[in-house]
């Protein structure tokens, strides 16, 4: 009985801490005016490929440090405009945990038969896309989607005489394999340093 009255009040605490409220003030702030669009560049890597994540040890949204495991690396997706897009979408659960369904959106412009096959793979990504509103300090600025569990295409359509010929494409996370939050930040001590860090992952690995 002392063995089952335990193991139930191990459950109970755990399910208590999954019960969120609020834990600070929430203010608008003249300073930090909020700004829409998403820089040109986007950051991509295969989520199999990361070796290791650093997080900070009072906020587990926030990334410091992201470590590609040997001869891989990111690599960059560039936009024009508003080709980019980038967001997450809440996914409520009267049973679980509330999660979120991270969403990504680029426009490439290639057509040539490598970057076709390239496309056509595309599978279990990580993407850092930027922000072009900062945040205080940068600490906003670059938000990662898919970290937990990949994004995968949910569309990809191209029309000739649409859209300039462009393949549109959209990823979002698998069914029930939602994020926990609704997207992580890269932040290392600065808007340059995070910036520095993250360039670093386009090169290879060793």
């Amino acid at each position: 009985m002392r063995i089952f009255s335990s193991l139930i009040l191990k459950k109970i605490k755990i399910m208590a801490n999954c019960l969120f409220g609020i834990t600070g003030d929430i203010l608008y702030d003249c300073d930090q005016r909020p700004t829409a669009g998403a820089e040109a560049v986007a950051y991509a890597m295969n989520r199999t490929d990361i070796e290791s994540i650093t997080y900070d040890a009072a906020n587990k949204h926030r990334v410091t440090g992201i470590t590609m495991a040997s001869t891989t690396m990111a690599y960059k997706i560039s936009g024009f405009k508003k080709e980019i897009d980038a967001g997450s979408d809440l996914v409520s659960s009267d049973t679980n945990p509330d999660k979120y369904n991270h969403y990504f959106k680029f426009e490439p412009w290639q057509i040539d038969s490598e970057t076709t096959k390239a496309l056509d793979n595309l599978s279990d990504l990580v993407v850092i896309v930027e922000r072009k509103n900062k945040g205080l300090a940068g600490d906003g600025a670059f938000m990662i989607l898919g970290l937990e569990t990949g994004l995968y295409k949910t569309a990809d359509a191209s029309r000739l005489n649409s859209d300039s010929g462009k393949r549109i494409i959209e990823m979002t996370n698998q069914g029930d394999e939602e994020s926990t939050v609704s997207y992580h930040i890269f932040y290392d001590t600065s808007y340059s340093a995070s910036k520095i860090a993250i360039e670093a992952l386009l090169t290879a690995a060793i």
